[in-house]
Formats: structure tokens, sequence, C-alpha cells
């Protein structure tokens, strides 16, 4: 174990999310303190680096050279010793977007799970925008607030949302549907949900 109520002379530890490269080295965000922590796969401490924002979620790219951080409206690319290399913004519309979840793909590709305005975006790993889809509601191919997105070695997009469901795209954005989404939780009231 690793954190508790704080390290002796850092202060408080609030982890956020975590990530794993091909070494083993595990990379944790630290909210409170708006830091990237790096462990070995026993979860001594290595190193860490500040970041200019609290980083909602991060995502270790495939060839394990690159750590990239949301934290709304951006995404963060930093190498995985920590520097800084470039940040761009998600946003399209600056009074409505929100980004959350992030995964990079083997061909390259940054995805971000865009909680407002209910879409998956794609970037190029220098922050070049290529597509998005989604859209809010609840039917295939429909987003609902998404949070977690995973990328598969083929490039098959698993997100999860508000739905309480995992849908299963194509690197491209179409949903592989017909059964391929499961909604895994209970209903949620209408009066307790979030609108738009």
């Amino acid at each position: 174990m690793w954190g508790g109520a704080g390290r002796p002379g850092v202060g408080g530890f609030y982890p956020g999310d975590v990530a794993v490269d091909g070494t083993g080295t595990v990379y944790v965000t630290d909210v409170a303190r708006d830091a990237v922590i790096r462990l070995d796969a026993s979860l001594n401490y290595l190193s860490e680096w500040p970041t200019d924002r609290s980083p909602t979620q991060i995502a270790i790219d495939p060839t394990g050279q690159y750590l990239y951080a949301t934290s709304a409206p951006y995404v963060y690319q930093y190498s995985v010793s920590g520097t800084l290399i470039r940040y761009w913004l998600t946003r399209l519309d600056p009074d409505s977007d929100v980004n959350w979840g992030i995964a990079c793909g083997a061909s390259g590709s940054v995805y971000v799970a865009m909680y407002r305005p209910h879409v998956v975006r794609v970037f190029t790993s220098d922050g070049t925008f290529l597509r998005e889809w989604g859209g809010f509601g609840s039917g295939e191919g429909q987003l609902d607030s998404p949070l977690g997105l995973a990328v598969s070695p083929t490039e098959s997009v698993y997100e999860t949302d508000a739905q309480y469901r995992v849908q299963i795209f194509t690197g491209s954005g179409l949903s592989k549907g017909n059964g391929n989404s499961r909604n895994w939780g209970r209903a949620v009231p209408p009066a307790r949900r979030r609108g738009d």
C-alpha cells in the first residue's frame, strides 16, 4: 500500500486515477496537490511532478513514451519522466464542453470522453482534432455523460457512461451494436439524473 492520509513532509495524498506502462511503472494522479506520482511495480516511490491543473484521468500511450492527462478543458501531454511537451484545448464550444476520460490507441490517436456534450473526441498525439462521435441519448451509439474509456490493441473503443452501460465502438466511431452494449447497473429515476 502506498499513500494514506499523507506522507511525512509532503502533506495529504488524494489519488484520482492510475495508469501502468509496459515496464510496470505506475502513475497516479494526486488531485490534492495537482501532481502525478511515479511508483515502481511494488509501489515504491520513484518521483513526481507538478501539473498546471488538477488531472482528472490519465493514460499512457502504447509506446510508453507519453502520459496524457485530462484537466478540463485541456489535454496535457508529458514525457513519462514528467516533462510537459504540449497541451491542447478539447472543447469546441467554450460554454459547455467538459472532458473526463482518456485513452490511447495503438494508432497513436488520443480518445477523450467529453462529459458534456456527450461525445468522444479523437485527436492525433500532437493535439490535432480528427473526429467525434456520439451525442446525447440512451440508444445504441448515443452517449449520456461519458466517463471512462479504454482502447484495445485492435483499436476497439470501450466507453462507460451515466446509463450504467458499456458500449463498444470502432476507432472511427461506428457502434459495434447489436448486443454489444450492456447495461450492468440499475435504472436511475429521471428525477435523479442530471439534465443538460
